[in-house]
C-alpha cells in the first residue's frame, strides 16, 4: 500500500472513530446521578441499614411495652406402683398403670419504673435513627461527588480528544501542502518526510488520548452500576460556578454539613448511654398476670384426676446491690465516650474549616487561572492562523509552523485542566458545605 493511501486510510478511520463517539447518546450529569443513587451498591447498603435502625425505633425494642408469653405441657406415663396404707385398705399393687397431665397459661409481665432507662433507651435508639438517616445522606453527596468529578473527568478527556482531532487536521493540512510543494520543487523532501512525522506523532497522540476518554468511561460506568462499555456522549464543555460567597458556603458548612450532623448525633447517643447505665442503680418494678390451666388423670393413688385454673397478679421488685463494681466501671467508660466524642467533634471542625479555607483559596486562584488561560488561548490562535498563513505563502518555514500549533494546543489544554480545577473545587466547596445533593 502506498503511503498516501496509507495516510488517507487512517485520516478516515480517525473520523469515523470521531463521529461514532459523538453519535452516542447524551448523557446528563443530573440522569448520572440518578443512575448511580439507584444502582450504586454504596447507596443501597446505606439504605439497609437506614431501614434497620429505622426498624429498631420501637416501643418494644426500648422495653416500655409489656411481654405476653404462652405455655403448654403435655405428660404421659405407664408405671408400676406398691403402696401400703395405713388400717384395713392393707397394700395395692398395679402394673402398667396410666397417667397423664396437662397444664398451659399465658403470663403477662410489664415493668413499670426501672429508673426511667426504658425512656432514656427509646430515645437512644431515636437518636441512632437518625444517624441512619445522616449515614445515608453522607453516602449520597461522596456518590454525588464521585459522579459529578468522573463525569467532568470525561468531559476533559472528551475536549482533550477534539484538541488534538484539530491539531491533526492541521497536521494533515501540512502534510499537503508540503507534499504539494515538494511535487512542483518549491520545498525538500526533507520538510515533506518531516510532516509525515509529526501527523504520525499526532496520529498516535489521538490513539491515545481515545484509549484515556474510553477508561474515563468506563470509571463512570462502575459508579452509575451499569455494564462497563456502556458508551454514551456527554456534555460538550465544563460549566462552573464563578460567584460562590465565602461567607455563605462557611454558614451552610457549620449547618449543614454530613459530618457535623453526624458527629453530633454520636455525641447524643454517647450522653443517652450514659444516662442508661447510670439507671441501672434505680430499682425495677414489674407487674405480672398469668391465667393457668392445670389437669391431671391417673390409674392409681389417692387422687385420680384433678383439674385447676385460675387468674393470678403479681408484682416484682429487685434492685441490685454489689456487682462486683462493674456498674461503676461502666459508668467511667461512658463518661469517657462522651469526651472522646466531644474530642472528636472539635476535631472534625478544625479539619473542615481548615479544609474549607484551602477549597476556596483553591476556587479564586483556579478562576484566576482561568481567565488568564483564557487570553492565552486567543493570542496562540491567532498566532497559529497567522503562521499557518506565512508557511503556505512560504514566508515561514515549517519548524516556526509545528511550533504555533504546539503552542495553540498546550494552550488549548491548559484552559481545558484550569476549568477542570474551577469545576472540582466548586463540587468541592458544595459538599462541605452540605449543598451538594440539594442541587
Amino acid at each position: 500500500m502506498k503511503k498516501d493511501n496509507r495516510y488517507k486510510l487512517i485520516s478516515i478511520l480517525l473520523i469515523f472513530a470521531a463521529n461514532l463517539a459523538y453519535a452516542q447518546d447524551t448523557l446528563s450529569l443530573q440522569q448520572a446521578i440518578e443512575l448511580s443513587l439507584a444502582n450504586g451498591y454504596g447507596i443501597r447498603i446505606a439504605k439497609n441499614n437506614q431501614r434497620i435502625a429505622e426498624n429498631n425505633y420501637s416501643l418494644g425494642n426500648a422495653g416500655i411495652l409489656p411481654r405476653i408469653d404462652a405455655y403448654a405441657t403435655q405428660n404421659y406415663s405407664i408405671d408400676d406402683s406398691r403402696q401400703e396404707y395405713l388400717g384395713e385398705r392393707g397394700v395395692q399393687e398395679r402394673s402398667g398403670a396410666r397417667s397423664e397431665s396437662f397444664s398451659s397459661s399465658v403470663e403477662l409481665k410489664w415493668t413499670l419504673f426501672d429508673g426511667m432507662r426504658m425512656f432514656i433507651a427509646y430515645d437512644r435508639l431515636a437518636e441512632l435513627n437518625k444517624m441512619g438517616e445522616a449515614n445515608l445522606q453522607m453516602q449520597v453527596e461522596k456518590t454525588v461527588n464521585d459522579v459529578a468529578i468522573a463525569y467532568h473527568q470525561i468531559v476533559l478527556e472528551q475536549e482533550r480528544l477534539k484538541v488534538i482531532n484539530n491539531i491533526l487536521d492541521l497536521s494533515s493540512e501540512r502534510m499537503e501542502i508540503a507534499k504539494t510543494k515538494f511535487e512542483v520543487g518549491k520545498a525538500s523532501k526533507m520538510e515533506y518526510l518531516a510532516a509525515q512525522v509529526d501527523y504520525n506523532e499526532d496520529t498516535s497522540s489521538y490513539v491515545l488520548q481515545l484509549e484515556r476518554l474510553n477508561d474515563a468511561k468506563i470509571d463512570l460506568n462502575v459508579i452509575m452500576g451499569l455494564d462497563r462499555n456502556t458508551n454514551y456522549h456527554v456534555q460538550s464543555s465544563i460549566h462552573f460556578v464563578d460567584t460562590l460567597q465565602r461567607e455563605d458556603l462557611y454558614q451552610s458548612m457549620m449547618t449543614n454539613n454530613s459530618a457535623r450532623k453526624l458527629q453530633a448525633l454520636d455525641y447524643a447517643v454517647a450522653q443517652l448511654e450514659a444516662r442508661e447505665i447510670k439507671a441501672e442503680r434505680m430499682p425495677v418494678i414489674s407487674f405480672n398476670t398469668s391465667y393457668n390451666y392445670n389437669k391431671s388423670a391417673a390409674e392409681t393413688g389417692l387422687v385420680l384426676s384433678r383439674r385447676t385454673n385460675g387468674l393470678g397478679v403479681g408484682f416484682t421488685a429487685s434492685m441490685n446491690i454489689f456487682n462486683g463494681f462493674n456498674l461503676n466501671r461502666r459508668i467511667q467508660n461512658a463518661r469517657i465516650d462522651i469526651e472522646n466524642s466531644e474530642l472528636a467533634m472539635r476535631e472534625l471542625d478544625l479539619a473542615l474549616k481548615a479544609q474549607f479555607d484551602k477549597s476556596y483559596n483553591n476556587y479564586r486562584n483556579s478562576i484566576i487561572v482561568y481567565n488568564l488561560e483564557q487570553s492565552n488561548l486567543n493570542v496562540a490562535r491567532e498566532n497559529a492562523e497567522i503562521a499557518l498563513e506565512r508557511y503556505k505563502l512560504g514566508v515561514a518555514n515549517a519548524i516556526e509552523l509545528r511550533e504555533a500549533q504546539l503552542n495553540l494546543a498546550q494552550a488549548e489544554n491548559r484552559l481545558l485542566d484550569a476549568a477542570y480545577s474551577v469545576k472540582i473545587n466548586e463540587i468541592s466547596l458544595m459538599q462541605l458545605s452540605g449543598m451538594l445533593a440539594r442541587n
